[in-house]
């Protein structure tokens, strides 16, 4: 992950952001290949009026 995002240095740091992103919906998601990571994706379910079916 600090490959992707240079600003997180800590190890520590990162899960409790993670934990505090877990409470709004945030996912965090991998796939991994012979023990080395190769995807990872954020992603959080929202909700809006653009996605909304008119009735």
């Amino acid at each position: 992950m600090n490959i992707l995002r240079r600003q997180l240095t800590s190890e520590t740091e990162f899960i409790q952001q993670i934990k505090r992103q877990q409470i709004q919906g945030y996912h965090l998601v991998g796939l991994e290949q012979e023990g080395k990571p190769i995807v990872l994706a954020g992603y959080r379910e929202l909700e809006n009026f653009i996605n909304v079916p008119a009735t």
